[in-house]
């Protein structure tokens, strides 16, 4: 503990009759003693104290610290007078007194020296300062020199000797400096009268370092009554050792004080016996700073120290809520679906108070992420926190989902408060807000389905730790004993019975006016529309039709679910078609709801929103709304392709549909091929042979009159063998018909189709096995392959087969055009048709009888999907 010091300062000298007052100042640690007893001594001389007539007297300290005695003389007389702690004797200090005789000559009062911040460092200044009087009264303008004795002490002019003239009080100084650590004399005669002299003593003191020590205190509380301390030391530069009686001067920011009544900014303190002296002050505001400390009178030696003080929160007030936002129906009851995807929101909102019962300020609050940290959700009755133990099936989020609803902000945070934008169902409030001591905390809360109760509720309260440490329940603290509940209730899985999705499929040259895609596809093109209408509905679900369940978004399910038309076991052909044209097919999907309305106010629910293309490795999944019947607008638009010599089969697309709780449920959309597909039919196009049944025989007549043209879709012959691996080209059909004969091949352009023979190259080619040959429509629509099994090639340079081939589209706008294996049309056919489903989908059975033929293996029953 700091030790206590006295200081003693007398008045200037006296003549004999008049008073002089003795003043002790005690001090502790730097700061004022205001109780405890000082005694009074005259050692030496006549004079007598004022009160007690004797030469010994006491005092009792005032608030200043100081305690004063007078004493007097009656006549010319010198002595000293000591002042002593009464409970400390040790505790002392003396100094000189003069009493003047009256009516006498000249006099020089003993020296008044001010050397304790001076230091041996060629900068710091000893004052020294002397009064002259005559017959006790000031005398002004007399001459009066001064000189340095026995030391290396110089005067500002480099010498030891100065001149000075006295002031209209009698006062004459000087300023001297020295570089050597010691003790000297100076010595002050009067000009003109040699003898009337005085002489003093001064010490230079080593040069000091200051520095702070460890902050004794430091982060407490910016209450206003919570205490940082600090200490500042001062040792011998040189040495080390400490050095005591050393006024240090303390500077805090102006937010910060020293002394709670004043608040004031500066103090000074006087370092102890071991060099150090500490101060304490006080704040209102959580931050950081720096407090200045400066050796008084020179401010070469400084140093600097940094603090802080933190948040005052150590309470919560009286003005405690925590409630669920119910944005989900105009029940009283909240619920939460159990399907780890819905979130329903909860609000707590506090005033914060610090440890006296003070509600904070924005100055003294915590962070608003320290406050989130330090507030937990927790099952009401058992205190137990969730997500953990009997309720891991909870997950409590700072952060809104895609099935949370709107927050909304808090009543007493501050107005400008307003959403960030975090997607189509929720605002994005900052989860935690505090403003003029009040915080707002949103939390999201999920269930992933596996927590049960008696009657499905769950009372949630709150776990608060304002300092870290202490908890505050809600449930157990009687200032905010409140809960707020919520029903778990199960998640809803939509089926077949819940989504209706109704739908019809487009085909080429058939006009449904604004449904018909528009696009850069050719008309002839192989390419099919899917329109469907999708509705959800949760009848038989009370829950969902009390909170008004809607369809929310789509995705789907997974990468795996996308749209393949074709079987790939054929690794060879499955290469060759995707080298060549990069892709087995293309597939948009277009949705739109119906309730988009034009700048009229007109419905336009037939625009389309959003395209997507999918890919082969399926469809990021992506939200897109419903309208307020829960309906929506799907179209599948597909471009078939793909040279198969295998029957093509119908793939599904499966999406997820989801309400806006996270209750989902799938869908599939089968893509369905053109009538009568087989491994001689194109996607859109039948692909016809002349001759029987896929030998190659003689050239054949070409038509006359072909049903339809395909000129201007250039086509690329391509032949390959499973036993030689990929395939040669063959020719490149153009719409002139000038084009190269390769590998012998001979390709005439027709109208309708291609006319082209085939040379043998050598043995190998004329012993195939197996060869296959594709007909590709070079503008990227796929024409289906026609395989020639066990087709043997003869060896001979003048042999050649020949073959003809045309194209014929399956679809037309008002019939569905019948053909023999030679192309020409049938007549006289009989179309009967009857409904049937299928699936689940609507299906059209058709039989066509021949005109003459009864018997049923002269019948061609198909179904039309």
């Amino acid at each position: 503990m700091d030790t206590k010091t006295i200081a003693l300062a007398l008045d200037s000298p006296k003549t004999a009759g008049q008073s002089m007052q003795a003043t002790a100042t005690v001090t502790q640690g730097g700061q004022f003693v205001n109780s405890g007893q000082v005694d009074f001594t005259i050692l030496g001389g006549d004079a007598v104290f004022d009160d007690t007539k004797t030469q010994s007297t006491s005092r009792m300290l005032d608030s200043f610290g100081e305690a004063q005695a007078g004493l007097s003389s009656a006549g010319a007389t010198t002595g000293s007078v000591k002042a002593a702690l009464h409970e400390a004797p040790s505790v002392n200090n003396t100094q000189d007194y003069t009493f003047l005789a009256s009516g006498s000559g000249y006099a020089l009062s003993p020296f008044s020296i001010d050397d304790g911040n001076a230091f041996a460092d060629g900068m710091s200044t000893v004052q020294a300062s002397i009064y002259l009087s005559k017959d006790g009264v000031p005398q002004k303008g007399m001459a009066v020199d001064f000189v340095l004795n026995d030391c290396s002490a110089l005067f500002p002019d480099l010498t030891g000797i100065a001149h000075g003239t006295t002031d209209e009080n009698g006062k004459a100084g000087v300023i001297f400096r020295d570089s050597k650590a010691e003790e000297g004399f100076i010595t002050a005669s009067l000009t003109n009268l040699k003898e009337i002299r005085k002489q003093g003593t001064f010490t230079f003191r080593p040069v000091p370092a200051l520095a702070f020590g460890p902050p004794t205190v430091d982060g407490q509380p910016a209450d206003g009554q919570s205490s940082n301390t600090v200490t500042a030391t001062v040792s011998d530069r040189a040495t080390g050792a400490p050095m005591a009686g050393v006024t240090v001067l303390f500077t805090l920011p102006d937010w910060a004080w020293f002394d709670a009544g004043a608040r004031n900014s500066t103090t000074s303190a006087v370092t102890n016996a071991q060099g150090q002296c500490r101060v304490s002050f006080q704040s209102t505001r959580a931050a950081g700073g720096k407090i200045q400390a400066a050796i008084k009178n020179n401010q070469a030696y400084s140093a600097a120290q940094d603090f802080s003080f933190s948040s005052a929160w150590a309470k919560v007030g009286q003005n405690y809520s925590i409630l669920f936002q119910d944005r989900l129906s105009g029940t009283d009851t909240v619920y939460l679906f159990s399907n780890g995807q819905h979130q329903t929101i909860l609000n707590i909102g506090f005033d914060m108070l610090d440890a006296f019962g003070n509600r904070l300020t924005d100055d003294n609050a915590p962070q608003p992420d320290y406050v989130q940290q330090n507030v937990i959700l927790i099952d009401y009755a058992s205190q137990t926190p969730l997500g953990t133990g009997a309720f891991s099936a909870f997950t409590v989020s700072t952060a809104p989902g895609p099935f949370a609803v709107n927050p909304s902000p808090s009543p007493l945070a501050p107005s400008a408060l307003a959403p960030t934008g975090a997607g189509p169902e929720h605002g994005g409030f900052d989860t935690c807000t505090v403003s003029n001591g009040y915080a707002w905390l949103t939390f999201y809360l999920s269930c992933d389905g596996s927590f049960s109760s008696a009657n499905g509720t769950l009372a949630i309260g709150a776990k608060i730790t304002p300092n870290g440490r202490d908890a505050i329940y809600d449930s157990r603290d009687g200032t905010i004993r409140q809960s707020a509940t919520v029903t778990v209730t199960d998640g809803h899985s939509y089926g077949a019975s819940s989504i209706e999705l109704t739908g019809a499929q487009l085909n080429p040259g058939i006009d449904n006016g604004p449904q018909t895609i528009v696009g850069s596809e050719a008309p002839e093109n192989c390419w099919r529309l899917y329109n469907y209408k999708l509705r959800l509905s949760a009848a038989g679900n009370t829950v969902l039709q009390a909170c008004g369940a809607r369809l929310y978004q789509w995705r789907f399910a997974n990468a795996a679910d996308r749209m393949a038309l074709w079987n790939t076991d054929s690794a060879l052909q499955y290469a060759f078609a995707t080298q060549r044209f990069g892709g087995l097919y293309g597939l948009k999907a277009y949705f739109w709801p119906m309730n988009v309305r034009d700048e009229t106010g007109a419905l336009t629910g037939t625009s389309k929103q959003t395209a997507f293309t999918l890919q082969a490795d399926g469809c990021t999944p992506r939200p897109i709304n419903f309208d307020n019947a829960n309906d929506l607008y799907i179209s599948l638009y597909c471009t078939f392709g793909g040279i198969r010599p295998d029957p093509a089969v119908s793939r599904s697309v499966n999406f997820v549909f989801y309400d806006q709780f996270g209750n989902s449920g799938r869908c599939r959309l089968q893509t369905l091929l053109p009538l009568a597909y087989s491994a001689n039919d194109l996607l859109g196009f039948r692909f016809l042979l002349d001759g029987n049944g896929g030998v190659l025989a003689a050239p054949v007549p070409r038509p006359a009159n072909p049903p339809v043209s395909i000129l201007g879709t250039p086509v690329l012959i391509q032949g390959s063998s499973v036993v030689h691996g990929p395939a040669a080209a063959l020719g490149q059909m153009h719409n002139d018909g000038d084009f190269p004969t390769l590998y012998g091949t001979d390709i005439a352009v027709l109208q309708n189709g291609i006319d082209w023979s085939l040379d043998p190259q050598n043995a190998d080619e004329a012993t195939y096995s197996e060869a296959y040959y594709y007909a590709i429509a070079g503008n990227g629509n796929y024409l289906q392959a026609i395989p020639k099994p066990n087709y043997p090639i003869p060896y001979s340079s003048a042999a050649s087969k020949a073959e003809f081939w045309y194209f014929k589209p399956i679809w037309s706008k008002s019939a569905v055009v019948v053909t023999d294996s030679n192309g020409n049309a049938w007549s006289g056919i009989n179309i009967k048709g009857s409904k049937s489903a299928s699936s689940g989908y609507p299906a059209l059975t058709t039989t066509l009888l021949k005109a003459g033929y009864t018997s049923i293996a002269d019948t061609m029953t198909f179904t039309l999907k």
